[in-house]
């Protein structure tokens, strides 16, 4: 493990030279929600952490390893790109006098910069995932930049990923497999589930109960077709959640099912106030956001009474080419 004021355990280097919070932070307004500050899509690039095969944090939470800006072995681009970032996010009007290209200084904004995001819930600071549980866990709370470790054995995960974590799971749909039947009269097919909680996460369920039409279930999902041909309907409830599916009896060889309409393609537009461009994505993009037919076409206007000042518009482009994205503002 790399502690804090040495690389290793024969290299040893000075405490970080950084101001305490209380000292160069105290006056500052509180963070800004994540849509509203350009240095909050930084904290989710692949460039502000490694991921070492050491990392055995569960791969849904983006996990990633903290990278110390002192350590001689660390990417000069990672310097850069955090430097960067420090700076906008410190001393955007650049009066701090902080040197963030000081690999030292830049160590310590960014132990400040985690303490931050951890307090207002913006990530997570955790260790190794051990079983079901993170050892340690901070997210929310107030921590001092002196206990946080740039180690292998110490990672940052997202705020959406932790509130996850901290949130019962509760029980919210329910996978029939499989979907479609087509049997013949008095034939037998058995059927399986699989619950889901409000983050779309496999858990346990019990006390589960079987209905259909057009014949028997028993406890176990083993259904048994009666005499009768038709499309019938096979039903499956965990307390008040329920799901169906349609089976079809027939005595042809290949008899035929309704299955359900599909969209070819759907699409919106309309505007969106800031306070829900988060929930857009989480209730809405999210459904679509692992498949490749997703795409995002985004307009964006900015109006400030007294005008936009050049240094914003500069910054705005800046912003926009770290992202990869084109830097193509309009000013009128």
């Amino acid at each position: 493990m790399n502690h804090k004021g040495k690389l290793n355990e024969h290299d040893p280097i000075p405490q970080t030279p950084y101001r305490s919070r209380s000292s160069h932070q105290k006056d500052k307004r509180a963070l800004p929600p994540r849509e509203e500050h350009p240095s909050w899509a930084y904290l989710h690039a692949p460039h502000l952490v490694g991921t070492p095969s050491s990392c055995r944090l569960p791969r849904r939470d983006m996990c990633g390893a903290l990278v110390d800006p002192a350590d001689p072995l660390c990417p000069e681009k990672f310097k850069k790109d955090a430097a960067a970032l420090m700076k906008r996010f410190f001393d955007p009007m650049g009066t701090d006098g902080r040197d963030f290209n000081d690999p030292m200084v830049l160590r310590g904004a960014l132990l400040d910069f985690i303490a931050d995001f951890v307090e207002n819930k913006q990530i997570a600071y955790v260790g190794k995932f051990q079983g079901k549980l993170y050892d340690p866990f901070n997210y929310g709370n107030s921590l001092d930049p002196n206990e946080i470790d740039f180690s292998d054995d110490m990672f940052i995960i997202r705020g959406e990923e932790a509130i996850k974590y901290i949130e019962p799971s509760i029980l919210t749909s329910i996978d029939i497999s499989p979907q479609y039947v087509k049997i013949k009269p008095s034939d037998q097919k058995k059927f399986t589930i699989k619950g889901f909680d409000q983050h779309k996460r496999e858990i346990p369920v019990q006390d589960v109960k079987w209905t259909a039409t057009g014949g028997i279930i028993d406890a176990m999902g083993n259904y048994l077709a009666g005499e009768n041909e038709g499309e019938f309907e096979v039903t499956v409830y965990v307390g008040k959640v329920k799901s169906s599916i349609k089976v079809a009896v027939s005595k042809q060889e290949k008899p035929e099912i309704h299955e359900p309409e599909k969209s070819g393609r759907i699409s919106w537009n309309g505007e969106i106030p800031p306070q829900k461009w988060m929930n857009f994505y989480t209730k809405i993009l999210s459904k679509f956001a692992g498949g490749k037919g997703l795409k995002l076409k985004l307009t964006v206007e900015v109006a400030e009474e007294g005008g936009i000042s050049t240094q914003k518009l500069e910054e705005t482009k800046a912003a926009l080419r770290e992202l990869g994205l084109d830097d193509n503002v309009s000013n009128e």
